[in-house]
């Protein structure tokens, strides 16, 4: 999946974590551990049991 990301020019946003830019996004070239971490985070690894059906808010 990396290989793809960066061999298609795919920049995955990052949100910057101190400074005066505090929150802003800014898009880089993906790195292993930033693309790692991403798909263990289950929101983004596509994890439905939170928006399943049966407890989707009406």
């Amino acid at each position: 999946m990396l290989r793809y990301l960066v061999k298609n020019d795919i920049q995955i946003g990052i949100r910057v974590q101190t400074g005066l830019t505090k929150g802003d996004l800014e898009w880089h070239r993906p790195n292993r551990m930033t693309l790692q971490n991403l798909l263990k985070n289950p929101l983004y690894a596509g994890d439905g049991c939170l928006w399943s059906p049966s407890n989707r808010p009406m």
